[in-house]
Formats: structure tokens, sequence, C-alpha cells
């Protein structure tokens, strides 16, 4: 199932540098199979992965991540354990820090694909917590 969930996030992640759009139709299905597989049990860290998803969203004047990052972000979070969703976001936010400077100073971009970010931070997360 690992091997699926990294194919599937590499994917979306692959789309979204390309495109700057995730596909909704990965993500409801990412977010299917993590249902399927921990049914309730990760409910918390989905709710509160969406929170913050949507302050980063909404809060400011001008959005930090788009729509289809909170959707991705909120699918991943159906795969991570409560005690692991500090981990998760502190690889998120360092990598996105990282690949955001390098696209605006390197490459002159205005805006990044944050979804290599959420898939490193998911793969890593997944992994650490067996």
């Amino acid at each position: 199932m690992l091997t699926f969930i990294v194919g599937l996030s590499s994917f979306i992640t692959a789309h979204d540098i390309k495109f700057f759009r995730i596909p909704s139709s990965l993500v409801s299905l990412l977010g299917g199979i993590g249902f399927y597989l921990h049914g309730l049990t990760h409910l918390h860290s989905f709710i509160l992965s969406s929170l913050i998803a949507l302050i980063a969203h909404y809060g400011p004047r001008e959005p930090y991540i788009g729509k289809g990052d909170i959707k991705f972000m909120a699918a991943a979070s159906l795969f991570i354990p409560f005690s692991f969703l500090d981990i998760f976001f502190t690889i998120m936010g360092i990598t996105g820090v990282i690949s955001g400077l390098y696209s605006i100073k390197y490459k002159g971009e205005s805006y990044f694909p944050f979804a290599p970010s959420i898939s490193f931070a998911l793969i890593y997360v997944i992994l650490l917590a067996g």
C-alpha cells in the first residue's frame, strides 16, 4: 500500500509542478484510501490540518496556499497519527520555505507548487510512524 501512496502523491506532485493545479479526483482517491485504511482514528488530524490550511488560504490578504493544496493536505492527514502531526507540519514548512526561496530567487517566479512539500512530508511521516 505504501508504494501506491508514494506513486499517487508523486503523480499529484508532478501535476502540480507542471500545471500549478492539483487534480481533485486524485486527491479524493487518496482521501478515500486514507479513510478506508484508518477510518475515524485519524479524524482529529484531518480536522486540525484542514483548519490550518483554511487559515493559510483565507486568513491573509493574499492566500499563501491554493485550494488544491488545502484538499491535498487534508487528504494526506488521514494517513498521519495525531502524535506525528507536528512533525508533518514542520517538515512540510521547512521544505516549502526551501522550495519557495529557490523558485523565487533563482527561477524568478512569484508562485511555486506546494504539493512537493506535502508529498515529501507525508512519505517521511508514514515511514517514521511505521
